[in-house]
């Protein structure tokens, strides 16, 4: 297991509080440390007593081809209902390059969805809606629907996989945290359609950047898996860490200040799975639970 140095945080480059979030600017890191995790090693990033956990090429190591899985991730913001990227809608402020995107996918909690609304709160993501096409027959657009359906399904299976394969890479460094993440999801939402076992969703990021910011509702940590070259920094300290296509991360995302820096699609392309899972949401599968009623067959 190779080990980076213990690096001391830095305040000031950090947002006073979520009103405030902060892009980084390039003449601003130009300076900063840049961390390369050892190649096909553990890495342990200590952090003040916060600590990243990067597996180097971890999914090639779980036998995933990232070069071919790379664009079938990538399919998905095509294939989602919503893109999250670019709404002015997030707390954390995204910026997608040309042809990129972010998909949600896996069990989700609609959270701006009315009380009296007849869609359910919690519910698996879904596959965009086609609209009807001029002169098409309603024959024509079932057709369509359901082969996007058919491409959607294909497209949910293949991140699946793809994120049980970073979790099990997960599962090799921080066993105690994945087992208690497990019980904790499967007490709750047990075959209700969570991207694994252990993480109810997971956010599919293609060629974005996005602000300075902590997941500060995350219950456990989250995992990244990189399908292509990444470079994430950590602001507080001063630091870019640099990722490569396969690496697998795990860390503290509630406490951490973090971001993905912007990387021109040019260059290449990076497809990142965040794989979380947030206590607000865990809250309200809580809730949906309790009010399921139990009938007793009457004998």
């Amino acid at each position: 297991m190779a080990e980076a140095g213990e690096y001391a945080s830095q305040p000031s480059q950090v947002p006073a509080n979520r009103n405030d979030i902060k892009w980084l600017p390039q003449e601003v890191t130009a300076d900063w440390k840049r961390i390369h995790p050892e190649k096909d090693k553990l890495t342990t990033i200590k952090l003040d007593g916060c600590v990243i956990t990067v597996a180097s090429g971890g999914l090639q190591k779980a036998g995933v081809d990232t070069k071919r899985r790379k664009s079938q991730a990538a399919s998905a913001i095509k294939r989602v209902a919503t893109n999250m990227a670019d709404k002015n809608k997030r707390s954390i402020p995204t910026f997608a390059e040309k042809g990129g995107g972010i998909a949600q996918l896996g069990l989700r909690y609609r959270f701006q969805e009315k009380a009296n609304s007849s869609r359910q709160k919690i519910a698996v993501s879904a596959s965009k809606r086609m609209n009807k096409l001029r002169h098409e027959t309603e024959e024509a657009l079932v057709l369509r629907q359901k082969a996007e359906d058919v491409k959607f399904t294909s497209c949910m299976n293949d991140v699946r996989n793809l994120c049980a394969a970073a979790a099990r890479v997960g599962m090799s460094f921080m066993p105690a945290e994945v087992a208690e993440r497990e019980v904790t999801l499967q007490s709750v939402a047990k075959d209700r359609g969570s991207v694994t076992s252990s993480y109810p969703s997971v956010q599919i990021g293609v060629d974005v950047g996005t602000g300075i910011h902590q997941d500060s509702n995350d219950k456990f940590h989250g995992t990244w898996g990189c399908l292509g070259p990444l470079t994430m920094a950590l602001p507080e300290y001063e630091a870019l860490l640099e990722l490569q296509d396969g690496d697998v991360l795990s860390f503290p995302t509630d406490t951490l200040w973090h971001c993905i820096v912007r990387r021109p699609s040019s260059m290449c392309q990076c497809v990142c799975l965040s794989l979380y899972y947030n206590e607000n949401q865990h809250e309200r599968f809580c809730e949906d639970l309790r009010c399921v009623r139990v009938v007793e067959a009457s004998g």
